[in-house]
């Protein structure tokens, strides 16, 4: 209610672009307040976050599949996904499993204090570099808001979107994040339907489980075919791995490097998109089986 005054406006929009509703709206008799309203850079910054909620709609829209079959939350407190003392930890949050963000919320705030929890390195979106667990100091700006991506993360974006078209499921560009020097493995399962009715209830769905093995030197993706109610899958990797060597069931990828920006800077990272893209049908009838 009332006027919204800038600095509010931005810190509003960079804490909720991932949250499972978002929406901006203005009361009778008070200001305007879409994004053009705003000065010009303010524009940019409100225009980059609502087009940032685009990308990674895939991967909100398989939590929100998550939630209707197992029922966990899409936003979750860090204690649903790591033991420790965070019961009085309520500025951060994880956005499914894998994403977790500390938003600035105190206003004209120059800093924050984040936690990284567990035991592993975080990906920090706005450098693109490894950033030790434990607790950080983050400096406050206008244009960026403090995510990381945990060890292992899956996350299916948008590999293209056209404003005022609905966002393709079928052509999911998945970023892998592997930290340096650790092992382990990781698995989702991504679906894809028509994305506004319910008729995946019918069968008219499709679904890849999709697996990485790592180690300091190599990553493995697997991808099985589950369900091709919906057709087929058409998919890329781009992986935040280092200079491992990566492939896709066994078949060694010939990757190129791609600048790609998230929440703040321009960050390196390796992609097959411009070279092989694999579909659904990838996996043979005997894999699946397995």
């Amino acid at each position: 209610g009332g006027d919204c005054e800038e600095p509010l406006m931005l810190d509003w929009m960079k804490a909720c672009f991932l949250f499972p509703f978002t929406r901006n709206h203005t009361g009778l008799g008070t200001r305007f307040q879409e994004p053009w309203a705003y000065s010009i850079s303010a524009k940019e910054t409100l225009a980059k976050y609502i087009r940032l909620r685009y990308q990674f709609l895939p991967y909100l829209y398989n939590l929100f599949a998550e939630q209707e079959e197992k029922g966990d939350p899409i936003l979750r407190p860090l204690f649903y996904e790591f033991d420790g003392d965070f019961d009085q930890i309520t500025d951060q949050f994880f956005v499914g499993p894998y994403i977790l963000q500390a938003p600035i919320v105190k206003p004209k705030a120059k800093s924050r204090s984040v936690i990284l929890p567990g035991d592993e390195p975080w990906f920090d979106a706005n450098s693109g570099e490894w950033i030790k667990n434990g607790k950080l100091k983050i400096k406050a700006s206008n244009g960026e808001t403090p995510l990381f991506f945990r060890n292992g993360a899956i996350i299916p974006t948008s590999l293209s979107h056209v404003p005022g078209e609905p966002v393709s499921l079928s052509r999911p560009e998945i970023h892998i994040f592997v930290a340096p020097c650790t092992s382990g493995s990781e698995s989702v399962l991504y679906r894809a339907d028509d994305g506004i009715s319910f008729d995946y209830r019918s069968g008219k769905r499709c679904a890849l489980d999709i697996r990485v093995e790592w180690d300091p030197h190599s990553v493995n993706v697997f991808v099985r075919n589950l369900v091709s109610g919906f057709g087929d899958i058409h998919y890329g990797f781009v992986f935040h791995v280092g200079d491992r060597k990566c492939s896709v069931n066994g078949e060694a990828l010939n990757l190129n490097p791609v600048q790609i920006s998230l929440t703040g800077n321009s960050i390196c990272a390796r992609t097959n998109l411009c070279s092989d893209r694999f579909t659904s049908t990838f996996a043979t009838s005997k894999e699946v089986k397995k």
